[in-house]
């Protein structure tokens, strides 16, 4: 999603699987395994104490989080994720889709998001009818957005 909303123009659409919208939120709300996963990626989490170095903490993290970059989305995105996912929360599908509503402009007024998540399924799809209706969808939103088919239901 980062690569999307950083440069856009390069990208007619693009899929997500269980995707990080919001690089602090997922650091904060992940079981313990995968917290470790940020800090090697952005660097050391910042805590709720304001300095000026714990203020670039939170800002490299606000940057690296597709989230704050919402505006830039200028192409549809489809986000696919289990509802039962405790390593990367579905809120964060729910948060990216609400922040690129919320910033719809002319400019990215084709930055739609397609939320798709499964019940009873986690960080990764498993159950074979799901994978298959997952890839069925994934199928039809290409159709649709890449390739202009139209409704592709026939």
């Amino acid at each position: 999603m980062h690569a999307v909303c950083m440069y856009p123009s390069i990208w007619a659409g693009g899929v997500s699987y269980s995707g990080i919208a919001d690089m602090e939120g997922f650091a904060r709300g992940t079981h313990s395994f995968e917290k470790g996963y940020t800090q090697l990626l952005v660097g050391p989490l910042p805590t709720d104490v304001d300095d000026k170095g714990l203020q670039a903490e939170r800002q490299l993290y606000r940057d690296r989080s597709p989230v704050s970059h919402a505006e830039n989305l200028m192409m549809p995105l489809l986000m696919i994720f289990g509802k039962a996912d405790q390593i990367v929360p579905s809120r964060q599908a729910d948060d990216m889709r609400e922040a690129v509503e919320s910033s719809r402009t002319l400019r990215n007024r084709d930055g739609v998001v397609r939320l798709l998540g499964f019940e009873k399924e986690g960080h990764v799809l498993s159950d074979p009818e799901i994978v298959r209706k997952r890839i069925l969808e994934e199928e039809m939103w290409w159709a649709r957005t890449l390739l202009k088919l139209g409704d592709t239901n026939d």
